[in-house]
């Protein structure tokens, strides 16, 4: 079999195929009646980040911006309620992986080599940033961080 091509086994496709439903339950959870004050509070706790934290490094909001959008009615952007989800599924991969969340925590202010020697606490603005640390875990998770 040349080198350019990989098989495919099966623990390879079921990876893939978790992260299709995974993203096809981000659609279906942003399309749903969401209510935001409850995002942003199961936001705060699955993370342990502080509302100031989560203002500056996720959302580039002012906490007090953040914090309006946990009244009752406000209505988070659709791109703030995407990170939302994404980031409380990146929380509950990062704690399976390192163990609490204090210790995701910590790794997540630390430079890492498969992210370019990035820190990933300054990638979770983005959609993109926390696709990329999800990766980085999966990498750890099976062992693969060269």
């Amino acid at each position: 079999m040349p080198k350019s091509i990989h098989k495919v086994t099966s623990e390879s496709n079921s990876t893939i195929l978790g992260y299709k439903a995974r993203k096809i339950g981000i659609i279906e959870k942003i399309e749903g009646k969401t209510d935001t004050s409850k995002v942003i509070s199961q936001v705060l706790e699955s993370t342990g980040l502080s509302i100031k934290t989560l203002a500056a490094y996720v959302y580039e909001m002012t906490p007090k911006t953040l914090s309006g959008y946990r009244q009752k009615g406000k209505v988070l952007p659709t791109r703030s309620l995407e990170i939302s989800i994404k980031l409380q599924e990146l929380y509950t991969k990062g704690t399976e992986i390192f163990g609490t969340q204090d210790n995701f925590n910590t790794w997540l202010q630390k430079e890492s080599f498969g992210l370019g020697n990035r820190i990933p606490l300054k990638l979770l603005n983005t959609s993109s940033g926390i696709d990329l640390i999800y990766e980085e875990l999966l990498r750890i998770e099976f062992g693969a961080t060269a």
